[in-house]
């Protein structure tokens, strides 16, 4: 919920990339009084700032919606004379090629950071400062804090600023050249000459999807200082904002995309969720409603762990850039045919939204995608019963809980076989399982406020760390719990791939091909799992290896990898708890209904339908 002074509010909101008058006329005629639109930072001048521009923004929405209030959305990206003057600051790609600032430019931070001190002070101290809520801070591509050059095949950063942070970043995590000798398998590397993995180093495959850690931890130190560059350039501009605004407005980011990136998750700079979530500056968190299996027939999704952002006490705000029948017919994410599928994916949207205790914003992304009576006319009833919910149990009826983690995906290669069924098509599918799920940081279940749950499905805990496992055993090792584990649970150690430490997260023992192939398995006839056909197959059908299977005497077998003739699919009943394992990423949501059933979770639904649920819809 939003607080204006003694008022609340559900949070709804409109965004115009082609603004006009009418659009947010029409908006405020539904009852939506809220606004993200952009402005500018009033840096276009070396030695001067002007605000006119952004002042034009803010009257021209108050002109049109009288009671109009604002949290818009601040490119902090280095304005084009700086970028020029200070081009050792800016990024330069695998390629050779340049980009905008570094997110490890000192100078940038630091410049853009008076930059936006000023802007802040300027607005608030603005005739229609009253009316100004809080900040949506951006940069990168496409605004979003992700990694520059990221979709165009570009990848960074190889600058000046770069390598001499990344050598800080060493010497702070390592203390010593020993130490970092000996974590890289490097006799020859020092802090002061270590450099960035060239891109062959960062995206080859090595022993598999598995980094050979015999052959050091350059890649995934790189790649944990890469998303410790964003998480630290957003919690420093966080203080920034709440300190020049005293502390009065919101200060929110896009940020934490941990199920859309695919294979390029690692390069994304979007590996900082834990740290962001930590800052107690930062008060929302925002990504695009996911993009994969949305258009109709489709599911809603988010981008992110929300219920971590929940945990945290954190808003996610879900931008519904929701394609009506007035995009344009070229635009290919999802664009409803006709007035009727506009309905049905706005009220999807919503519904959705509405379900995991979010907030929302629809974006307009190239002018009167919205501008229908009929569409209007739903988005008014949708700001009443979003109202309406405010005095409604908004809690989550989730019986299971599903985790990503992100240190483990620092011991992966960016490959599309691994990420792309584990988590983009995974998440993408869940929807249909039957029952409500929450989706969190695998940390967070050491978090004192985590709720219980029957079942846990952990995507990708290849790694888990002392603390982590404990709160396995605490929580999840307890009579009437399921865990269901994905490829590669807890095989991935410091000293390199160890079966045992699987056995003793898991307990089921486990075994390894080394080699690539199928990890397609067909699933039982119907007498062993009622849910299923003959002839029924999933799994990944060319994947680079390892390849893990159970290889445990007393685990019942569900189901076997058709390539090595091992068992693919089993469940162990451990005494008090279960243990299910599965070789291959992207388990189909009718086993998971099954397996979720078995656990004497509440299905809802036992068909294929996409469902959404809380404590009170």
């Amino acid at each position: 919920a939003l607080f204006f002074g003694d008022t609340v509010g559900f949070p709804m909101a409109f965004l115009s990339a082609a603004p006009r008058k009418r659009w947010y006329q029409e908006m405020g005629g539904a009852g939506v009084h809220l606004y993200n639109d952009p402005t500018a930072l009033g840096n276009e001048r070396e030695g001067a700032y002007d605000f006119s521009t952004v002042d034009q923004v803010f009257y021209n929405i108050l002109s049109a919606d009288p009671e109009a209030r604002f949290f818009p959305r601040i490119d902090v990206s280095a304005p084009w004379w700086w970028q020029t003057k200070h081009a050792e600051e800016c990024v330069v790609y695998h390629d050779g090629t340049g980009g905008p600032q570094s997110f490890a430019s000192r100078r940038w931070l630091a410049d853009i950071s008076e930059d936006l001190r000023e802007y802040i002070r300027h607005v608030r101290a603005a005739p229609y400062g009253d009316r100004v809520i809080g900040f949506h801070i951006c940069t990168g591509y496409t605004a979003e804090w992700q990694a520059w050059g990221l979709w165009d095949g570009k990848f960074g950063d190889y600058s000046p600023a770069a390598g001499e942070a990344f050598r800080g970043w060493l010497a702070e995590r390592y203390g010593t050249d020993e130490a970092l000798r000996l974590a890289w398998a490097d006799p020859s590397v020092g802090l002061a000459t270590a450099e960035i993995p060239s891109l062959d180093q960062r995206h080859g495959l090595e022993t598999g999807v598995l980094r050979d850690l015999s052959r050091g931890k350059q890649a995934v130190d790189f790649y944990r200082f890469y998303a410790d560059l964003a998480s630290a350039a957003i919690t420093h501009l966080a203080k920034v904002a709440k300190e020049a605004s005293s502390g009065k407005c919101l200060v929110g980011f896009f940020y934490g995309y941990q199920t859309q990136h695919g294979q390029l998750q690692l390069d994304s700079q979007h590996l900082g969720l834990q740290r962001v979530l930590a800052s107690p500056d930062i008060d929302f968190l925002v990504s695009p409603a996911m993009y994969t299996a949305r258009a109709i027939g489709g599911a809603s999704n988010f981008m992110s762990a929300t219920e971590s952002v929940n945990l945290h006490g954190k808003l996610w705000l879900d931008e519904s850039d929701i394609r009506t029948y007035k995009a344009p017919v070229s635009d290919p994410v999802g664009r409803a045919r006709n007035l009727e599928e506009s309905i049905a994916l706005l009220r999807r949207e919503f519904g959705h939204v509405l379900s995991r205790s979010a907030g929302m914003w629809w974006f307009d992304m190239s002018g009167g995608w919205f501008s229908d009576r009929e569409l209007l006319r739903q988005i008014r009833r949708m700001s009443q019963i979003g109202g309406a919910s405010l005095t409604q149990d908004r809690r989550s009826a989730a019986e299971i809980a599903v985790f990503i983690d992100e240190q483990s995906l620092f011991y992966t290669v960016p490959h599309g076989a691994l990420n792309v069924p584990l988590v983009v098509d995974q998440i993408a599918s869940l929807p249909r399982v039957g029952a409500p799920w929450d989706l969190y940081l695998l940390p967070d279940i050491a978090h004192p406020a985590f709720p219980d749950y029957k079942v846990y499905l952990f995507l990708n805990a290849f790694y888990v760390g002392p603390e982590v496992r404990a709160a396995i055993e605490a929580r999840v090792k307890m009579p009437g719990k399921t865990a269901i584990w994905v490829y590669a649970p807890g095989c991935v150690t410091d000293e390199g791939i160890s079966l045992e430490a699987a056995r003793s997260l898991t307990g089921i023992q486990l075994g390894m091909v080394s080699e690539g192939g199928s990890l397609e398995m067909e699933l039982p006839p119907p007498a062993v799992l009622p849910e299923f056909g003959p002839g029924t197959t999933f799994g990944v059908a060319d994947f680079p290896g390892p390849v893990f299977y159970a290889d445990d005497p007393e685990a019942e077998v569900l189901a076997r990898l058709g390539q090595f003739g091992k068992p693919g699919l089993a469940l162990k009943e451990q005494g008090r708890w279960t243990s299910v394992f599965c070789a291959s990423p992207g388990l189909p949501p009718n086993l998971l209904r099954f397996l979720a059933a078995r656990a004497g979770v509440h299905i809802y639904d036992d068909g294929p339908d996409a469902l959404y649920a809380n404590r009170f819809m």
